[in-house]
């Protein structure tokens, strides 16, 4: 079965949210369309032509700073992301673009992923992609988040991430730490540093100047002994490395905002960024 994960992996995306698209139809006839019409506004809002084109300058005048040299729209197969309907898959939408003034090419990256609940009291199959993770030049994004409202009447908005699920992804990850290893034959090698990567955690303290953060790292063996010691007494592990710090530091980072967590698996912090490192 193609596996299209490795696409998420080491790339820093922003989350936005979005409602669900109406009319979205992922036939090739219907892509290859609105691929074209994304290509037109592209090239008119941000003085592109498509590849290929000799045009040195637009009708207005204004000069050419670069070109469309591949655009795509095309479904993603995630095997592990369950969708609330088999026929709505995980999609990309690919957008490289040639500047000239640097003869650099970028590639903007837009990934839909469809929810895993239906939409609650709907009793039609409307496509619901309520996570788009981006990876973009902010003129892009801004061009393509146009688009796809005026294209399927969406709504879409940053994603902003609580401090709760933050610690959530810790306690997630925690809980793999003290879990039955798997057998030889299907334990994958990950390169030293990410298998020796265990939690780094930011905490940010309001109305500070003179001390805005204070981060904190523990290595796997660090995190691997705290989880032991919490995992037969109804303590979670950001609770029990709270109580830690406060008995041999006196820093009471329960009164703090958390703003970034970091593992071995995923990091992401308030404002929405997020990388996966490893799956």
């Amino acid at each position: 079965m193609e596996d299209d994960t490795e696409d998420l992996i080491n790339i820093t995306f922003k989350l936005y949210k979005s409602t669900p698209l109406i009319g979205f139809d992922s036939s090739v006839r219907q892509i290859g369309i609105r691929c074209h019409a994304l290509a037109k506004r592209l090239c008119d809002a941000l003085q592109l032509t498509m590849s290929g084109k000799r045009v040195m300058k637009r009708k207005d005048d204004m000069p050419i700073l670069g070109e469309i040299t591949d655009i795509q729209f095309t479904s993603m197969s995630i095997p592990d992301y369950v969708s609330y309907d088999s026929r709505i898959t995980p999609m990309e939408l690919s957008v490289s673009i040639h500047y000239h003034d640097k003869d650099t090419t970028t590639t903007n990256i837009f990934i839909l992923l469809p929810s895993v609940d239906p939409i609650p009291n709907s009793t039609t199959t409307i496509p619901f992609y309520p996570l788009l993770l981006v990876k973009a030049r902010s003129m892009v994004t801004a061009e393509v988040l146009a688009w796809l409202h005026e294209t399927y009447s969406n709504h879409v908005n940053e994603l902003k991430v609580p401090p709760s699920l933050l610690g959530e992804l810790v306690e997630l990850w925690s809980d793999t730490l003290i879990t039955t290893p798997a057998p030889a034959e299907d334990r994958i090698q990950l390169p030293g540093r990410i298998t020796g990567f265990g939690v780094e955690l930011d905490y940010v303290i309001p109305s500070v100047d003179e001390l805005s953060k204070i981060k904190i790292k523990l290595n796997l063996t660090e995190a691997t002994k705290i989880k032991y010691r919490v995992r037969d007494f109804h303590t979670s592990f950001l609770e029990a490395l709270r109580n830690h710090l406060l008995h041999t530091t006196k820093i009471n980072v329960s009164a703090l905002v958390l703003d970034k967590s970091a593992t071995a698996i995923v990091s992401m912090n308030r404002e929405g960024k997020m990388k996966v490192r490893c799956y």
